[in-house]
């Protein structure tokens, strides 16, 4: 019962699981703005 449940109402999460292209492409994302603002720290920190 646990198991169709989740299927059926996550079947993405199940179905990416295999494909780790489409998981870590949203994970992934929030990634990249982190390490953006660290330069632009850096860049004020030249300018200061």
């Amino acid at each position: 019962m646990a198991l169709p449940s989740t299927t059926e109402m996550a079947p993405e999460l199940v179905r990416p699981a295999l494909p780790d292209s489409s998981r870590p492409a949203l994970p992934r994302r929030p990634i990249i703005p982190m390490p953006a603002p660290s330069e632009a720290f850096q860049q004020l920190s030249l300018f200061g």
